[in-house]
Order: C-alpha cells, then sequence, then structure tokens
C-alpha cells in the first residue's frame, strides 16, 4: 500500500507535467499559425503600398515573427515605410544600424533615422534618442539632451521615457537630485505597468514574495512529511493528504511567483508557462530523489533484517 501512493503520487507529478508540456506545445504551434497569418495581411497591404503596414512587415521579418528571420527582408520594408515618414520605421531602421543588423554597424545613419522620428513626434523615437544623448552611443555624452528628449516622450505618456527622466532625477544626471520629481515619473510609469520604475517605487509587492516563499517552504515540508510519515507507521489516506498538499502548495507558490513577476496582470498567462513547467519538474524531482533514498533504505533493512 505503501509503494502504491507513492507511484500514484510520482505518476500524478509526470501526468501533469506532460499535460502542461502539450498545452505549451499546442499554445506555441497556434501562436506560431496566427503569426503567419497576421504577417500574410501585412504583406498583401505592404505590397499595395501601405506604410504602415510595410514597417509592420520589416519588424516582423526583423524579429522572425511569422516569417523566417530575415534582416535583408526587414531592411527593405522598412526603408520602403521610411522613406514615406514612417516614424516606426525610421526607428526600426536607426536598431539595424546601432546593432548592425543585415546592414555595417554606423552610428551616424542610427542618428540621422532615429532624429527624424524624434522630430516628427514619435515618444519611442525621443526616448531612444535621448538613450543616445545619455551613454554617449553614436554622439557626445550630454545629459541636458538626454533630458530635452526624454521629457518630449514622457509628456506624451511613454512610460519609458517617463522611468528615464525619473532615473535621471533620482541620480541627479544634468539636474539637481530630486527624490520627489523622480518619484512623480517614476509612479507615472508604473501605473502603466513599466517593471523598472515599480522596482524603483518600492511598490508594495515585497509581501506577495514573502507569502510565496512561505508557501513553498510549507509545501516541501509537507512533501517531506508525506513520504516519511510511512516510518511512522500513519494511515496511508493521511499521507496522500500530506503529499496531495504539498504539490498544491508549490503549484500556488510558483503561480504566485509567476503572477509577481508580472506584476499580477493574468493577461501575462499568455505570454509565457516556463515558470509552471519549472514547478511542476521541481516536484517530480523531489519526488523522485526521496523514491530513490526510501528504496535504498528499504534495501538496506531488507539485507540488515536477514
Amino acid at each position: 500500500m505503501r509503494r502504491f501512493w507513492t507511484v500514484v503520487t510520482f505518476c500524478t507529478g509526470i501526468v501533469a507535467l506532460c499535460s502542461v508540456i502539450a498545452w505549451c506545445v499546442y499554445r506555441a504551434r497556434r501562436n506560431e499559425q496566427k503569426l503567419a497569418e497576421i504577417a500574410q495581411g501585412f504583406r498583401i497591404r505592404a505590397e499595395q503600398g501601405d506604410t504602415a503596414a510595410q514597417a509592420d512587415l520589416g519588424y516582423m521579418y526583423a524579429h522572425g515573427q511569422g516569417v523566417g528571420q530575415d534582416f535583408a527582408q526587414a531592411l527593405r520594408w522598412r526603408l520602403k515605410a521610411a522613406e514615406q515618414g514612417n516614424t516606426e520605421a525610421e526607428d526600426g531602421l536607426a536598431f539595424m544600424y546601432t546593432h548592425g543588423q543585415g546592414v555595417p554597424k554606423s552610428y551616424s545613419k542610427a542618428l540621422f533615422w532615429r532624429r527624424k522620428a524624434a522630430d516628427q513626434g514619435d515618444a519611442k523615437a525621443q526616448y531612444d534618442l535621448g538613450v543616445m544623448y545619455f551613454s554617449g552611443e553614436g554622439v557626445l555624452q550630454d545629459y541636458a539632451e538626454a533630458i530635452r528628449w526624454y521629457q518630449k516622450s514622457a509628456s506624451q505618456g511613454y512610460a519609458s521615457g517617463q522611468y528615464g527622466l525619473g532615473f535621471l532625477y533620482f541620480h541627479g544626471y544634468g539636474v539637481p537630485r530630486d527624490r520627489g520629481e523622480a518619484d512623480r515619473w517614476f509612479k507615472k510609469a508604473a501605473d502603466q505597468g513599466d517593471p523598472d520604475a515599480r522596482d524603483a517605487l518600492g511598490s508594495g509587492l515585497t509581501p506577495w514574495r514573502e507569502l510565496a516563499l512561505v508557501i513553498e517552504v510549507l509545501g516541501g515540508l509537507l512533501l517531506i512529511i508525506g513520504f516519511l510519515s510511512a516510518r511512522k507507521n500513519r494511515v496511508d489516506a493521511r499521507r496522500g493528504i500530506w503529499l496531495a498538499t504539498g504539490i498544491l502548495c508549490l503549484l500556488t507558490a510558483g503561480i504566485s511567483w509567476y503572477g509577481y513577476a508580472h506584476y499580477l496582470t493574468w493577461r501575462a498567462f499568455g505570454i509565457s508557462t516556463f515558470p509552471l513547467i519549472k514547478w511542476f519538474l521541481d516536484v517530480v524531482l523531489v519526488a523522485l530523489l526521496i523514491i530513490i533514498l526510501r528504496s535504498k533504505n528499504d534495501s538496506v533493512g531488507r539485507i540488515e533484517a536477514s
């Protein structure tokens, strides 16, 4: 009977793990299919001269979404859109020249395209241009220019620009250090879900992490108690309850950590299931380790008894 409950618990963990993996594979393939359909739609519109579709298609080629990654095609479609004044494509070209994606690395060309987009009021390009001035990437380091572009971006509600502006005030780069002003911009960015801003504010999510840790430890203890309870001649049904509760606690802790990582936005569950797989693996590995140890102890006990 003892071995029965051990096998049942272990098999339950394996089945649950396989179910999650199968679900992840299905979701991944379904997402690939959707992206391929979206890319085909963009291609049709791009060939008809739609600059937004050209920029989007260039993005998909650059990132390998729905199509094979192809920097030459990304450059082709982004150039078509950028030459017609599409700011997303201009900033995308700047990124390609900054990192040498399909083109020789050139900060001067990156600056040219990024400034074109920023001068047209693109908030992301304004923030990216501010980053270039802040880090001295392709330009002389100039905190005043960084502040100017961060302010333009932040005033349009762009979260990264708001965080960047708060960062400058927090550290006193180009401005007097002002924690109040820094927190004001951090809060604006945090309200839009910017993770760096939330961390900078100490967003009050620490109790969630502590609770998840407590649940995790409790789950581990319950698993150990469940596996060792047989030595104390406890009822098998109770042992099963210990094991089931331990597994449930570990899964709850995993979900809690996952929720914290995405700041408790349930939409995040469509992005990645790696943390859940990790916790299932943890449960299975712990169970397997204890089973192996128990088997060795039982073998030693039988040898000594004989």
